[in-house]
């Protein structure tokens, strides 16, 4: 089962100026893509700026949000521009050669791994949040559990993701490329469907719950201290 990047890319804007005529309808949306580019480029580094110039604002909280900033950086520089090119060129991939499959293969990873990356960042936040109502003289994780704690949510991302740099391909239709997804390279009919579930699982079956629950026992903590 392939699925071509450029069309699902797509797809998302296409339905909003469907009723315009055809290139005011092209122009809003590149206006609206440069436009969520600049301000997610702009906020962005403005967290990441503030938390590396004031010291005082380097707490464990304020790093995970950092590294959710670096994270939310990716999909805009990494996917806009992608799907700028499909609207503009006929949802054609403009580059072929080995160059071409490995900035295929870039796309499709980086796209998911942001998501994720975002995601854990949200649940040890909560879990750093926790732990600083729970145990009050602590303080939250230890600097240096941090270190760990960082580095351990871009590798397991990473894995979750992984198997888009096997199945992402070019394939030439006519004059032009096309960056696909190809679960048919697994062997397994089904590997579209089971990578999908263990991603949503991983996503948001486990970390939702996760999140509801830490927030629900530090209220809980909250409460029965000033109450």
């Amino acid at each position: 089962m392939s699925t071509n990047y450029n069309i699902s890319a797509s797809t998302a804007t296409t339905t909003t100026f469907s009723s315009l005529p055809e290139n005011i309808s092209l122009s809003l949306k590149n206006f609206a893509l440069v436009l969520l580019l600049m301000v997610s480029l702009t906020g962005n580094t403005l967290i990441l700026w503030a938390i590396y110039e004031d010291k005082r604002l380097r707490t464990n909280t304020n790093i995970l949000i950092a590294n959710m900033a670096v994270s939310d950086l990716i999909f805009p520089l990494v996917s806009v521009p992608t799907i700028v090119v499909a609207l503009n060129f006929n949802r054609k991939w403009l580059i072929g050669g080995d160059f071409g499959v490995a900035i295929c293969k870039l796309v499709h990873f980086l796209g998911e791994i942001s998501f994720l990356i975002s995601i854990y960042s949200c649940i040890f936040i909560a879990l750093d949040r926790y732990y600083a109502v729970a145990h009050p003289f602590k303080g939250g994780f230890s600097r240096s559990r941090l270190k760990y704690i960082i580095p351990g949510i871009w590798i397991f991302s990473g894995l979750v993701t992984s198997p888009y740099l096997r199945i992402s391909r070019l394939k030439k239709y006519n004059d032009s490329y096309s960056c696909e997804l190809d679960w048919s390279q697994d062997g397994i009919p089904s590997g579209h469907l089971i990578h999908s579930i263990s991603v949503t699982v991983l996503a948001n079956g486990l970390t939702i719950p996760i999140i509801i629950i830490l927030y629900s026992l530090i209220f809980i903590g909250f409460a029965s201290k000033h109450f």
